[in-house]
């Protein structure tokens, strides 16, 4: 298999909403084929999120994995929806190798609290309620599906803190650990 080629912001397939997978079609060999994908990508990059789109598939499909702490398990989740979110936000640095190929990190917002459904790759109901970085991780991957980066989520006063890796070493390090690219 040839591994694919992770899209930049400018490409026109990640300002678009990525199609569902139909039900009855999660186990058919072209969506396994892109879940193959993913998984290639995020663990030959060490990546900790991608979603299908970054990849080229305009699917409702994304892979997380943190091996720090905490540890996440690789999970695929096809068709994520997410039900609730906690008002409650936090702030921590991200990055994405499909923004300048993860040079450019940002400050971002996002609830500490999330609880989404959807299906994993052999078709079964998931139901997922995670907090603190499992929480952005997801979020952070389904945003991509929905057509935006998580530069979309730093308007205002945030804007100053959208800044190069080598910046963000420099001044935020020690206070914000650092983001491993999603």
């Amino acid at each position: 298999m040839t591994r694919p080629t992770i899209l930049q912001k400018n490409d026109d397939l990640l300002a678009q909403i990525a199609f569902p997978v139909r039900a009855n079609a999660v186990k058919i060999s072209t969506v396994q084929t892109i879940i193959d994908s993913l998984i290639d990508v995020i663990n030959s990059q060490k990546l900790t999120a991608l979603s299908a789109p970054q990849i080229g598939e305009s699917q409702r499909i994304i892979a997380i994995k943190h091996t720090g702490a905490p540890r996440i398990p690789l999970t695929i989740v096809v068709n994520p929806v997410v039900l609730e979110r906690s008002p409650d936000k936090e702030l921590f640095f991200e990055s994405s190798p499909s923004v300048d190929e993860g040079e450019t990190y940002a400050l971002v917002p996002r609830s500490s609290q999330i609880k989404i459904i959807g299906f994993d790759r052999e078709g079964k109901k998931v139901d997922i309620e995670a907090t603190g970085i499992h929480a952005r991780l997801l979020l952070h991957a389904i945003d991509f599906l929905e057509g935006r980066n998580f530069l979309k989520k730093t308007s205002g006063e945030l804007s100053k803190y959208v800044v190069t890796k080598s910046i963000w070493t420099k001044k935020y390090q020690k206070k914000w650990p650092s983001p491993k690219p999603a």
